[in-house]
Formats: structure tokens, C-alpha cells, sequence
């Protein structure tokens, strides 16, 4: 009997749900790793606080672990590792200054 290609083949309802899961969350990190980017570029284009940037949850999803802070004052840099950061995670990163 041959099988006719419009016709899909059944797929349990949990396995369809995490591919959909995954996929999704691979878009979200993908588009979180894109503004972070874009915020970082604009930060190294207007040498200093660009706005609006990336949340603190946004970055960590992203991979971006660590923020390297520099003083216009004293020319000194510091990394912060944003994990431990004690703001929540909706936090806008360039809000960290306050």
C-alpha cells in the first residue's frame, strides 16, 4: 500500500512539546547573544553607557558571564561576574552603575 506524503506520521504530544521547548530556547538565546552583542558594540562606539541594554538574565542566557567595568577617571577595569550580582535578573545591565 503506498503512503501518501501529505499525510504526517502521528507524534506523541511530550515529544512534539520538547522539540517546541528547545527550539524555542534556542531562539531566545540566539536573539539574547545577538543584543548583547549590539549593546556591546554601541558601548565601544559611544565609549560609555548606551541605552537600553541587555537584562542581567539576558546576558547570563546569552553566555556572557562576566562584565568588564572601566573607569573613565582613573583608567582602572574591573570584571564583575554577573551571576553573583545581587539585582534581579530583569535588571537593565547599564543600570548596574547605581
Amino acid at each position: 500500500m503506498p503512503v501518501d506524503p501529505r499525510v504526517k506520521p502521528l507524534v506523541p504530544m511530550h515529544d512534539r512539546f520538547t522539540s517546541e521547548r528547545e527550539m524555542l530556547a534556542h531562539a531566545r538565546k540566539e536573539a539574547d547573544r545577538l543584543a548583547c552583542e549590539a549593546w556591546n558594540k554601541r558601548m565601544l562606539g559611544f565609549q560609555g553607557p548606551a541605552q537600553p541594554s541587555p537584562t542581567l538574565g539576558d546576558a547570563i542566557n546569552a553566555g556572557f558571564g562576566y562584565l568588564e567595568v572601566k573607569c573613565l577617571g582613573c583608567n582602572t577595569h574591573q570584571t564583575v561576574a554577573l551571576d553573583i550580582v545581587r539585582r534581579p535578573k530583569t535588571t537593565p545591565v547599564h543600570e548596574l552603575e547605581r
